[in-house]
């Protein structure tokens, strides 16, 4: 079952770039699945970014982001549509169709690992074959026959060396890279003073390079927004860099932090699959007090609790939020409630109430479906 109306108009109230946790966005949009793998997930991140990005009207921030989404998932035609429509909005026109078929083809080559060297010298560094003017009864030069001097013909730029062997080799560097897909980044290090919204969007292209980095900005970020975008990004980073458990622990365990940060790090943890206890006692609280926003994305975090010690805490909070004022809360916690079957008979009860009563046809039919997943289960 999907919500009839987008997720972006249930979240649209936030104002930083990790306002759309992924893991909410994924689930609400996506027929409540969480993401099929971490290359999807990671996409969904940076379209969800760059959405928010391309509302408040950062169309180049936007455009690095839907760039980022693309590498990480080529064969999305959303995407790539999205990004033409950002281009065409950055020049002024409405040619948004060509720069997708142009700019951005569905399998976008890899960046070149040495991509300082200039066209014309690597052409140079090609084998030649024998001139087409030369007698065809002759014998066809080989690529190996060609004299070491032959590149200095070619016109090329004084800074780069004439020499194929030079080039060679960093044509199988790029080969090697190619095939390695190792981002050519260095591990970052951190910065002085706090951590700019810019250095961070340049991160995004290999956050899990750029951890130090990013665990700064968690921390010393210049805004709640860059703190947030860096505990979104903090998601990519490897599960055994134990310094980025520890940072978004710190962020949960704070009870002064704003709600956006919170959510980004809370997020971040489902996605590395380091949730705690500490984890669903925030999120049961953001869901039963937060802004209707807000509620909506913990209650749809809640469901990666059914199988922890803390699945009693997050049902009650689900069953408070069925009495929620906001439309968008009840219809959130009815279909929440359908992952942790078996409910008890209150439970139950409140849901048909809903069902049957509720003004709302959107909560009508969360309900009905949840109800109809603990009959399956009972059935079992």
């Amino acid at each position: 079952m999907r919500f009839r109306r987008p997720v972006v108009l249930l979240l649209g109230g936030m104002l930083v770039a990790s306002g759309i946790g992924c893991s909410a966005a994924s689930a609400l949009m996506g027929d409540y699945e969480p993401a099929s793998s971490a290359r999807q997930a990671s996409a969904d991140r940076m379209l969800a970014i760059a959405q928010i990005f391309e509302q408040q009207g950062q169309l180049d921030k936007a455009e690095t982001m839907y760039r980022g989404a693309l590498k990480k998932n080529p064969q999305n035609a959303a995407i790539r549509e999205r990004l033409a429509e950002v281009q065409s909005k950055r020049r002024g026109d409405g040619s948004g169709t060509a720069v997708v078929r142009t700019a951005v083809p569905k399998q976008p080559s890899r960046p070149v690992a040495n991509a300082a060297v200039p066209v014309a010298a690597l052409k140079a560094a090609q084998p030649v074959s024998a001139p087409s003017s030369a007698p065809e009864s002759g014998p066809q030069a080989t690529p190996t026959a060609v004299p070491a001097a032959e590149p200095a013909k070619v016109a090329a730029p004084p800074a780069v060396a004439a020499k194929p062997e030079a080039f060679t080799e960093q044509i199988a560097t790029a080969v090697v890279a190619e095939k390695a897909a190792v981002p050519v980044r260095s591990v970052s290090v951190t910065q002085a003073g706090p951590v700019t919204l810019d250095a961070l969007l340049k991160a995004a292209d290999a956050p899990e390079t750029s951890s130090a980095l990013l665990i700064q900005a968690l921390q010393q970020g210049e805004s709640n927004e860059a703190k947030s975008l860096a505990a979104t990004l903090l998601g990519e980073c490897p599960a055994a860099d134990s310094g980025v458990k520890d940072a978004l622990e710190k962020v949960v365990a704070d009870q002064t932090v704003a709600v956006d940060v919170l959510l980004a790090a809370l997020d971040s943890q489902v996605q590395r699959g380091e949730l705690t206890s500490a984890s669903a006692e925030r999120l049961s609280v953001v869901a039963e007090k937060g802004q209707p926003e807000e509620q909506v994305q913990a209650i749809t975090m809640l469901r990666y609790f059914t199988a922890m010690d803390s699945r009693e805490c997050c049902l009650r909070s689900l069953e408070s939020c069925l009495s929620s004022a906001s439309e968008d809360v009840r219809a959130s916690a009815a279909l929440t409630l359908g992952d942790f079957c078996p409910l008890s008979e209150s439970q139950l009860a409140k849901l048909r109430d809903l069902s049957e009563k509720d003004s709302s046809q959107d909560v009508r039919d969360a309900a009905a479906a949840t109800l109809k997943r603990a009959e399956l289960t009972t059935e079992k």
